[in-house]
């Protein structure tokens, strides 16, 4: 006689059990490098829901994701329209990811995005050339702006933000294999930790995989410091009129590419 298997427990009955237990099982079988950088940032929230571009701590909290525009989180989480779409999927029961063979889904979703011929990259790269020279112009006819607070001197940093998260998707969706052209928090974070580890000592092999990471990123950080340095020196000499400097130098950057590969840009 077979014996009864009680049901598995739901996805939300499991969340519910492990609550708060979000930091010591990343410890313990994901990422703990992870783990130290989001203590080291005051990160280390037990996050119990997500709405939009807010997230949500066990204490019922808000608090606004501005990363806003960081790959998959463009439209928000637990989006409707994109669950509707994970479940109509799901429903259609598509023979996904046969070892030998190709699925309909993913030609059918190719074309769609294929843009019919347009060019992403020189899309993407004149969009941000764009933003940069309304940037420019904005800081340049609004500018110097007596506070920072000021619906002017709002709208001219978010419009250079917008111009560098197209940068930051540019270098992650079509140069993923160059060094990255953006430096945040995590990256500096990462140089200091990693420097912390070789003074206190580790195993040989850790400090190996600790050296080969600092030498790639300190060289980007140091580069990212000097040109902190010189647009701060250029501030300084010539005041708003030095936001001409990145739409030029982007614009320059487009211009040669079409005159390398006329066809580039997919």
């Amino acid at each position: 006689m077979p014996i009864p298997r009680e049901p598995p427990p739901s996805v939300q009955e499991i969340l519910a059990a492990r609550s708060g237990e979000e930091m010591a099982l990343n410890e313990r079988y994901l990422n703990p490098q992870m783990g130290r950088i989001v203590r080291t940032l005051g990160f280390d929230k037990a996050w119990s829901g997500g709405e939009g571009a807010h997230l949500i701590d066990a204490d019922g909290e808000r608090y606004l994701d501005l990363f806003g525009g960081y790959g998959v989180f463009a439209i928000g989480r637990n989006h409707p329209e994109a669950i509707a779409a994970i479940e109509q999927v799901l429903a259609a029961r598509t023979g996904n990811l046969p070892q030998l063979g190709v699925t309909l889904l993913s030609g059918v979703l190719a074309a769609r995005n294929s843009g019919d011929g347009v060019p992403v990259l020189r899309a993407l790269v004149g969009l941000k050339v764009a933003l940069l020279i309304l940037g420019a112009a904005l800081a340049i006819g609004l500018g110097p702006f007596a506070s920072g607070d000021g619906w002017a001197a709002l709208l001219t940093g978010m419009t250079l933000v917008a111009a560098m998260a197209i940068q930051n998707a540019i270098h992650r969706i079509h140069m993923s294999a160059a060094p990255p052209t953006t430096i945040m928090t995590g990256n500096t974070t990462q140089i200091m930790i990693d420097l912390a580890d070789l003074m206190r000592g580790v195993s040989a092999d850790a400090r190996i995989a600790i050296r080969s990471r600092l030498s790639r990123m300190s060289g980007n950080a140091a580069a990212f410091a000097a040109g902190c340095a010189a647009a701060a020196l250029v501030y300084a000499r010539h005041d708003v009129w030095c936001f001409l400097i990145p739409p030029i130098v982007a614009g320059c950057a487009l211009w040669l590419r079409e005159l390398r590969d006329p066809h580039s840009g997919t």
